[in-house]
C-alpha cells in the first residue's frame, strides 16, 4: 500500500507544477514521437483546401454569373417595353378615318377620339409598329423612371388577354413622351353602345350585367366582417344563375350582330348597285337617241370628239300627216307614245344602216 504523505504536488514537482508521465512521450530512446499532422495528411490537406477554395470560387461565379444573367434578361425585357421613335411610322390620315376605336375604358378620353379626326388629335395619334397599327398617348411632361416602374411596365407589357387593351410600351426618345397601345379597330363595348348600331336586346343587356353581378359578388365575399359575407349557398346560387347555355362571350355576341348588319348592308349595297346599273342603262339608251353611238361613247370617257367631213350627204325630211288632228283625238300620253315609237322605229332603221341621226 502506497500513501503519499504531500498533499500538494505542485510544490513537490519543480519546474512543471505536476507529475511526469511514466514513459516520455517520444519513448526512452527518443524514437516514438508521434507524427505531425500537417506532415502525415499533407496531401488530404492540400486536396481539402483547393476543394474549399474552388467551392468558394465557383459560388462566387456563380452568383456573379446569376446576376449579370438577370441583369441582362431585366435589360432585354425593359428594351421590349421602350421603342424607339425611329421605329414608330405615321399614318396617313384615308387610312384610319374608317375606323373607331378606344384605348382605354374611361369615356372621356375615348370619346375625344371618336369625335375628333382619326389621323391625329391634341392626345392622340396613330402609327404603325411591325406592320402592326398601334394608338399613342400623348404626355406633355416626362416621368422620373425609377426602378419599380421599370418592374411595373415589365409586367404590363406581359398581359395579353382579349378583355385588356394590350400595352405596345414607351416611347421617350422622341419628341414627347408617348404611351403606346394596341388599336381596337372594332372599338369598346363604350363605343358599340354609343354609335347604337346593334339592337339592344335582352340578351346583350344580361351579358353587360353579368360581369358586374360577379364583381359584386367577389367584393361581398371580401367583405371583412363574416357576419356580412353571403355563404356558400347564396355564392353558388348567384354562379348558377349567371349560367347560361348561350354564347357567354360579350364581344363575340357584338361582332356577330355587327356581321348581320353587315351583311344586311351589303345585300342593300348589291339592291342599290342593280337600281344604278338599270337606271344608267336608261340614261345611256336616251343618250344614245340624241347622239351617235360612237360620240356618245367618247364622251362618257371624256375624250374630244372631232369633227368629220363626206363627200356625199344625204338629207331625210320626215312629216307626220295630220299630226295636228291626231293630237287633238288622243290623249297626251298616247301622242307622247306614238312619238316614242315613232323615234325608236327611226333609230332602228338608222343603225340598221350605219348612219348618223
Amino acid at each position: 500500500t502506497f500513501t503519499p504523505l504531500y498533499k500538494n504536488e505542485t510544490a513537490l514537482w519543480w519546474g512543471r507544477g505536476m507529475r511526469p508521465p511514466a514513459v516520455p512521450e517520444c519513448g526512452f530512446k527518443g524514437l516514438q514521437c508521434p507524427a505531425d499532422f500537417f506532415k502525415e495528411y499533407k496531401g488530404w490537406v492540400i486536396a481539402a483546401g483547393v476543394i474549399f477554395s474552388a467551392s468558394i470560387i465557383g459560388t462566387i461565379v456563380g452568383i456573379v454569373y446569376f446576376i449579370r444573367v438577370k441583369k441582362r434578361e431585366e435589360e432585354r425585357l425593359n428594351k421590349m417595353w421602350q421603342i424607339p421613335f425611329t421605329s414608330l411610322e405615321a399614318m396617313e390620315k384615308k387610312k384610319t378615318e374608317a375606323s373607331f376605336y378606344s384605348t382605354q375604358s374611361r369615356p372621356s378620353t375615348a370619346s375625344s377620339v371618336r369625335r375628333g379626326a382619326k389621323s391625329e388629335t391634341r392626345n392622340f395619334v396613330f402609327f404603325l409598329h411591325d406592320g402592326e397599327t398601334i394608338v399613342a398617348h400623348k404626355h406633355e411632361c416626362r416621368l422620373r423612371i425609377e426602378p419599380k416602374d421599370k418592374q411595373h411596365w415589365r409586367v404590363l407589357r406581359e398581359f395579353d388577354n382579349e378583355n385588356i387593351n394590350r400595352f405596345i410600351g414607351l416611347c421617350l426618345d422622341g419628341p414627347q413622351m408617348l404611351s403606346l397601345w394596341k388599336y381596337c379597330s372594332r372599338g369598346s363595348i363604350d363605343d358599340v353602345i354609343e354609335k347604337n348600331s346593334s339592337k339592344m336586346d335582352g340578351f346583350f343587356v344580361y351579358l353587360l350585367l353579368k360581369d358586374i353581378v360577379h364583381l359584386h359578388l367577389v367584393r361581398d365575399c371580401w367583405t371583412e366582417r363574416p357576419s356580412e359575407r353571403p355563404t356558400i349557398i347564396q355564392v353558388r346560387d348567384q354562379l348558377r344563375g349567371m349560367r347560361t347555355t348561350k354564347c357567354t362571350n360579350l364581344m363575340d355576341y357584338v361582332f356577330s350582330m355587327m356581321e348581320k348588319y353587315a351583311a344586311s348592308l351589303e345585300e342593300e349595297v348589291e339592291q342599290r348597285t342593280k337600281e344604278l346599273v338599270v337606271e344608267k342603262k336608261k340614261s345611256d339608251i336616251l343618250l344614245h337617241r340624241m347622239l351617235p353611238k360612237q360620240v356618245a361613247e367618247k364622251l362618257k370617257l371624256g375624250q374630244s370628239v372631232e369633227p368629220e367631213s363626206f363627200e356625199s350627204v344625204t338629207v331625210f325630211f320626215s312629216d307626220v300627216v295630220s299630226f295636228t288632228t291626231i293630237a287633238a283625238r288622243g290623249s297626251p300620253l298616247q301622242v307622247v307614245n306614238l312619238l316614242n315609237n315613232l323615234y325608236m322605229t327611226f333609230d332602228s332603221i338608222i343603225d340598221a344602216h350605219d348612219v348618223y341621226k
